[in-house]
């Protein structure tokens, strides 16, 4: 697939809109990388809000994972025996706390996994490249983001702002997904914007 324009371009020019999945408490809960995670959504959500960027907010179903219980619940109810030994540190509270008053912006729950059920929502905007952030890399995301660039769109997916409760997946996901979308992070964006890092 050719990307076209080099990631440099598409942001100076305002062609995008954001793209944020599953921005909620239990999604964000299960994460493994949750500083990273917040620092990035905090930071997009501001640029967002700044620059009047347009942002479509989803949450999806429940995506299937391996093991008896095949719900995402059945999952975090696996990861809380897991972790069960330790508790939840401090600083896992307080990102918990930092996220539950971020992640404010109203979502629309939808009955598809794939976001193009809305798809005439997205085209309204007018606009052609779309950033992705959420949950989960190596499912909801990595389904929209190559449904996006089928329907010619040009998928940007916000490497530290999307995270999955497993690491190696979540990074698997990236170097699958970077052969038909950009890969970048928050850092790209406050290089492009001038912002001091």
């Amino acid at each position: 697939m050719t990307l076209g324009p080099g990631l440099e371009q598409i942001i100076r020019k305002d062609d995008y809109v954001m793209v944020e999945l599953n921005c909620t408490p239990e999604r964000f809960e299960s994460c493994f990388s949750k500083m990273e995670f917040l620092t990035s959504y905090g930071y997009m959500k501001k640029v967002a809000e700044e620059s009047g960027i347009q942002t479509f907010s989803y949450i999806l179903p429940d995506s299937i994972y391996s093991g008896d219980d095949l719900s995402f619940q059945g999952y975090l109810q696996d990861r809380g025996v897991m972790h069960s030994h330790r508790g939840t540190t401090k600083m896992e509270k307080k990102f918990e706390e930092d996220f539950s008053l971020m992640a404010t912006r109203k979502k629309k729950k939808l009955s598809s996994m794939s976001i193009f059920s809305e798809i005439e929502s997205i085209k309204g905007a007018g606009k052609k490249n779309l950033i992705f952030s959420g949950f989960n890399t190596e499912v909801d995301i990595m389904f929209n983001v190559m449904c996006a660039a089928d329907l010619g769109f040009v998928p940007v997916v916000l490497s530290d702002g999307v995270s999955s409760p497993w690491e190696l997946r979540h990074f698997n996901a990236l170097e699958a997904m970077s052969r038909y979308s950009y890969i970048m992070d928050s850092r790209d964006v406050m290089e492009i914007k001038g912002d001091h890092l």
